[in-house]
């Protein structure tokens, strides 16, 4: 059976501007995407993409969050058909490297005066459709 190993993850980017007089979380619009770089068949960096900005533009973070990920063979005879490598490594580790980013936009905006900003949870197989493996802007 094939299982995906998590190595370690890393911020690679991190950029956040909050103004004194900015109070309005609900004009935060949140755009985010994923890079997924092959390194082998068998190995992956994911890259996870978040961008926060309020409509007045007194308030922005940009994060970039990568994981190294790699599929090994527990050596059991049991396989699950149709299953690939590739399968394994864009969709589950996107769901594994995504709560790293919900946790660090917590932490970094939990810094000032507001409350922290939480991410809400995402349909894993709908980001990764919608996902156009660009970076959002800063």
């Amino acid at each position: 059976m094939k299982k995906l190993k998590f190595g370690r993850y890393r911020v690679e980017q991190l950029t956040f501007n909050q103004e004194d007089d900015f109070y309005d979380e609900e004009s935060i619009k949140i755009s985010m995407g994923s890079h997924v770089e092959l390194i082998d068949e068998e190995s992956a960096v994911v890259s996870i993409i978040c961008g926060l900005e309020s409509e007045d533009e007194k308030f922005n973070l940009f994060i970039r969050v990568s994981g190294e990920f790699l599929v090994e063979d527990d050596g059991s005879t049991e396989n699950i058909t149709g299953i690939t490598n590739e399968m394994l490594l864009r969709r589950n580790s996107i769901s594994i490297l995504f709560p790293y980013v919900r946790s660090a936009v917590s932490q970094v905006t939990s810094i000032g005066y507001n409350a922290p900003i939480v991410l809400p949870p995402i349909n894993v197989l709908e980001f990764i459709d919608k996902s156009k493996e660009e970076e959002p802007e800063k």
